[in-house]
């Protein structure tokens, strides 16, 4: 059966801009970016993103020590993977992030739990203290969540379709 213009699907090539990037249902992801202009080549910044992750990974583990994760726990790992590109593989369509600035990127599934994830709120926003040159964003499968609990003190214009990337700890904010 030969694909109709009117059956009311578009097929690839006709429009098709790609299926939705989602997160999975009870997850919640966290990116650490540094703004740092004293930072001029991608070894001082990795350099810096390698300090925040050690500093990440030792207070975690005084912090998290006691407590019991639903599911996931808290883990950071420094993205686009250094690791695959430095093994030779420089195709671009194996790399999809070979142009994405370095960072740091976690993602914990914390299942019926709110509570884990507002403990990875607090610990980055923890974080955010003792690095100032980081910007942090958090979302879940819902979105802006953070943007979602200010809701009554947020200006009228803003409405979730431009809420994107609008939301970011820093320094202790």
């Amino acid at each position: 059966m030969e694909p109709s213009q009117d059956d009311g699907f578009k097929w690839f090539g006709e429009g098709f801009e790609g299926f939705p990037k989602r997160l999975p249902e009870d997850c919640v992801e966290y990116i650490i970016h540094v703004v740092d202009d004293t930072l001029k080549t991608p070894a001082l910044l990795r350099a810096r993103l390698t300090e925040i992750l050690k500093a990440a990974n030792e207070s975690g583990k005084n912090l998290f020590k006691d407590y019991i994760w639903q599911r996931d726990q808290f883990a950071l790992k420094l993205h686009p993977d250094i690791a695959r590109q430095e093994t030779g593989n420089s195709n671009p369509k194996a790399l999809p992030e070979a142009n994405t600035p370095l960072h740091l990127r976690g993602r914990t599934n914390f299942g019926d739990s709110i509570a884990d994830e507002w403990l990875i709120v607090y610990f980055l926003l923890d974080l955010s203290r003792k690095f100032p040159e980081a910007w942090i964003r958090v979302y879940d499968t819902d979105g802006e969540f953070l943007l979602i609990e200010a809701a009554n003190a947020l200006p009228k214009w803003l409405n979730p379709e431009i809420a994107e990337n609008r939301v970011w700890i820093s320094n202790g904010h």
